[in-house]
């Protein structure tokens, strides 16, 4: 049967609704509060079995064309639409949304820090709330619309949040993962870099189904920690191979026609290739480190003969510097060619600098110590003594009290 009312064509059988739903003050048709019960409060429509609320129905309702029949079938899903569990699966999301964005907000929180403290390399660290429309995709691709309950056709989807942490290289993978398992219950692993050998796409990453600890406690854990979200963690390249891929739109090899399979096959080993071969230079650049390290405290002469270089340079601040901190890699890259144009070529001659500026730098500090910190890093007490040597900072004014001595 189908029943009209200001425009709204519904089709179904209309059943009494609930004395609660009809002292409702929450209308869904506004318009129509002085018509029907079934126009004026919460509706119940039996449809495909399943009883709901207007609220739930609203979703599909269209408007009545001037040329159609009242009785005619105007709210039915059509050949193109889905069934009444969608429209539940619509309004569960919805409900959960909220829920979902805090989720995502604490996890990120609680892996930039645990990563920063623990000094591990990363590159970037995002995440995303699945949208209604890929949750919807996913809910017609994988046939839940026999299932009963919305809410737990949800909680069964685990990347509903996802997270990605993206690193520089292949041995940073392990590091991220052994410093945020601890803080995480970790439900699933899912290794497709261990099998990219049978990957048909070259697709790598690290996947991992985690869920907040259950000692996480009070009102801003309660209703969060006990929905699983995904973290995704890959290199640069391999990264940029899943960006290009997606956008190349290739789930399969076999999505390829016969001719660029062959190319897409040996391109997607070029990145693997690559990204060994980074890491490979990672490696050898720490070792360097290392090298240079011992070299400063067993053979310090033959050291201070050493050019300036990314690798000298970390050695020297570190052995230098052994009770400040250590500034990024990158800050290194700035600071060696800066050095190099000041006439700075070598560490003897750093060296020499700061013999030559370090009563003036520690006056310096503790007339103008850094806004965010107690102290500068080993790389900031370089610049501000180059900067010194420079004329380029206002020389500090003679202290009455004790000057500190820095290591």
């Amino acid at each position: 049967m189908a029943h009209r009312a200001g425009g709204w064509a519904l089709e179904g059988t209309l059943t009494a609704p609930p004395k609660r739903l009809l002292n409702s003050s929450d209308a869904p048709f506004p318009a129509f509060q002085d018509g029907p019960w079934w126009a004026r409060s919460h509706l119940c429509v039996a449809l495909r079995g399943v009883t709901c609320s207007a609220e739930s129905l609203r979703l599909r309702l269209r408007v009545l064309e001037p040329t159609e029949h009242i009785g005619e079938a105007v709210c039915h899903a059509g050949e193109d639409s889905v069934g009444l569990s969608e429209i539940e699966f619509e309004l569960a999301y919805k409900q959960r949304e909220s829920a979902y964005e805090r989720l995502l907000e604490e996890a990120l929180s609680i892996m930039r820090s645990a990563l920063r403290v623990a000094s591990v390399p990363v590159s970037s660290i995002a995440g995303r709330v699945k949208t209604l429309e890929s949750a919807s995709g996913k809910f017609k691709r994988q046939a839940c619309a026999e299932e009963a309950d919305a809410g737990a056709v949800l909680d069964a989807f685990t990347d509903m949040v996802g997270t990605r942490i993206v690193c520089p290289f292949p041995g940073n993978i392990g590091e991220v993962r052994a410093v945020i398992a601890p803080y995480f219950e970790v439900l699933e692993v899912d290794d497709k870099i261990a099998g990219y050998a049978d990957s048909p796409t070259g697709y790598q990453s690290l996947h991992m189904t985690l869920r907040l600890r259950a000692d996480y406690v009070g009102p801003r854990y309660d209703d969060i920690k006990h929905m699983p979200f995904e973290l995704q963690v890959r290199t640069i390249c391999m990264d940029a191979w899943a960006n290009v891929s997606h956008e190349l739109a290739y789930k399969n090899e076999t999505d390829a026609s016969p001719e660029i399979r062959a190319d897409f096959r040996a391109l997607s080993g070029l990145f693997c290739v690559a990204d060994k071969e980074f890491g490979r230079l990672a490696t050898l650049s720490g070792a360097a480190t290392e090298r240079l390290s011992v070299e400063y405290r067993t053979v310090k002469p033959k050291f201070f003969r050493e050019d300036v270089t990314i690798e000298s340079l970390g050695a020297y601040l570190k052995e230098r510097f052994p009770n400040r901190e250590h500034a990024d890699r990158k800050y290194l890259a700035q600071l060696a060619p800066q050095l190099r144009e000041a006439g700075i070529g070598t560490i003897g001659l750093l060296e020499e600098l700061l013999v030559r500026r370090q009563d003036e730098f520690d006056e310096y500090e503790e007339e103008h110590p850094p806004a965010n910190a107690p102290e500068f890093t080993d790389i900031g007490v370089i610049r501000c003594m180059l900067k010194l040597d420079q004329g380029t900072l206002p020389a500090p004014t003679a202290l009455t009290r004790p000057r500190k001595k820095r290591p």
